[in-house]
């Protein structure tokens, strides 16, 4: 099983998924940072996500932000 945590610049987390969706295999385990949080600059994760119809879970770690979950 692969792991592969994204933090970086919020607009382009759309994009970085687009980059490594060519490495990771159906079990790699993707973790997103700062979702919650910066839930309004993610609009490219989400249409991303959606375009590809990819399930994820966002897990609450702090009163105003959290990580998803990917796999």
């Amino acid at each position: 099983m692969d792991f592969i945590f994204i933090d970086g610049q919020k607009s382009q987390y759309g994009e970085y998924m687009e980059i490594i969706e060519k490495i990771i295999s159906p079990q790699t385990v993707i973790v997103i940072d700062d979702v919650i949080k910066y839930h309004n600059k993610l609009s490219s994760l989400y249409g991303y996500l959606e375009k590809k119809q990819i399930f994820y879970k966002v897990i609450q770690l702090e009163p105003d932000d959290g990580v998803m979950i990917i796999g």
